[in-house]
C-alpha cells in the first residue's frame, strides 16, 4: 500500500529519488551494508596486491614505491575507469587519447589500436595503483601511511576472508543436499548420493577449495621474503 514502513534501529527513512515514486524510501540495515561493502573493498584491494606480488620478486619497500610512483594526473584519474568495448581503461588515458587525436598525433586506426595494446600492457600496474587509491577509502589512512606490519596484517586477513568464502561455497551447496524435502524423492541417503552426488564432490566446492589451497601456498611463500 501507500503506507511508509516504520524505521527500525539503524534503518534510514530516505528522501525521495531512489525510485520513481513520491513516497520516501526506507534504507534497511545501512550500517551492516557499509560494513559488508568495506569488507569487499578490502578484499579487492589486498587480492590485487597479492596477485601482483605473487608473480614478482619485490619486498614491501619496492612494492610501495611502485604503487606510489604515478604522476599527479594518474593519481587523480586512476579512480575512474571507462569500458572501451570490453577493455577497461583508466579515464585519464582515454581523455589523453581523445586529446591527442584532436591534435593530429594519431593519423590511423592502426596507430590508435597500438595505443589500445599499450593500455593492455599497463593494465596490471594501473589496477595496482587503483587498489592503492581505494585503500584510502577503508578508513585506515592513505596507502602512503601503510607500513610493512599493517600490510602483512592485511594479507593475513585476506587469507581469512578467502577461507570464509570457501566455507560459504560449501555451505551453499550443502544446504540443498541436507534439505529433508529434497530427500523425499529418494528411498534413502545412499540412493540420493548415488544420483545427486555429495556436496564435497560438487565442481564449485572442489574448485574453491583448490583455489584456496593454491592461494595459501603462494601467500606463505610471499610472506617469507616480503
Amino acid at each position: 500500500g501507500g503506507k511508509e514502513a516504520p524505521a527500525h534501529d539503524g534503518d534510514i527513512l530516505a528522501v525521495t529519488g531512489l525510485e520513481r515514486h513520491k513516497r520516501k524510501q526506507l534504507i534497511l540495515k545501512p550500517r551492516k551494508a557499509l560494513e559488508a561493502y568495506t569488507a569487499m573493498l578490502r578484499y579487492y584491494v589486498f587480492t590485487t596486491f597479492a596477485e601482483y606480488l605473487f608473480c614478482r620478486e619485490l619486498d614491501f619497500a619496492g612494492f610501495k614505491e611502485l604503487v606510489l610512483s604515478g604522476n599527479a594526473e594518474e593519481e587523480n584519474g586512476i579512480r575512474e575507469w571507462v569500458n572501451m568495448g570490453g577493455q577497461i581503461v583508466p579515464a585519464f588515458r582515454v581523455d589523453k587519447l581523445r586529446y591527442d587525436i584532436g591534435q593530429g598525433r594519431f593519423s590511423s586506426w592502426d596507430a590508435i589500436h597500438d595505443e589500445y595494446r599499450r593500455w593492455n600492457d599497463l593494465y596490471e600496474l594501473d589496477r595496482l595503483r587503483h587498489a592503492g587509491a581505494i585503500f584510502g577509502l577503508l578508513g585506515e589512512g592513505d596507502f602512503e601511511s601503510l607500513d610493512r606490519a599493517g600490510f602483512i596484517d592485511g594479507l593475513k586477513r585476506l587469507r581469512d576472508t578467502k577461507q570464509w568464502i570457501c566455507a560459504q561455497v560449501y555451505a551453499s551447496r550443502a544446504k540443498d543436499f541436507f534439505d529433508p524435502f529434497r530427500k523425499i524423492t529418494y528411498r534413502n541417503q545412499a540412493e540420493m548420493d548415488a544420483v545427486a552426488g555429495k556436496p564435497e564432490d560438487n565442481f564449485f566446492v572442489k574448485r574453491s577449495r583448490k583455489n584456496f589451497e593454491s592461494f595459501e601456498v603462494s601467500l606463505e611463500n610471499l610472506l617469507e621474503h616480503l
